[in-house]
C-alpha cells in the first residue's frame, strides 16, 4: 500500500477486529486528524473506515458460521 499511514490503521484493524475502534483511535494510529484520516482512507480504500471495519467483521462472522464454529443460536 502506498499510504503507510492508512496501512497502519488497516494492520491494526485486521490484528484486532473485535477491538472497539473509533475514528479517533484509528486517526491517532495514522498520525492524522480525524477529518484527514477519514478523507484519505476513503480516497485510498474507496470506502469509509467505519464501513470497512463493518464489512471485515461481517466477513469474519460469515466464515465462522460457514465453518460451523459459530452456530448463530
Amino acid at each position: 500500500m502506498s499510504d503507510q499511514r492508512i496501512a497502519k490503521s488497516l494492520v491494526a484493524m485486521h490484528a484486532k477486529p473485535a477491538h472497539p475502534w473509533t475514528l479517533e483511535t484509528l486517526a491517532d494510529l495514522a498520525g492524522m486528524s480525524r477529518t484527514s484520516f477519514a478523507t484519505n482512507f476513503k480516497q485510498v480504500m474507496l470506502i469509509s473506515p467505519g464501513k470497512y471495519l463493518e464489512n471485515m467483521r461481517l466477513a469474519i462472522a460469515r466464515k465462522l458460521i460457514e465453518s460451523g464454529i459459530v452456530t448463530g443460536k
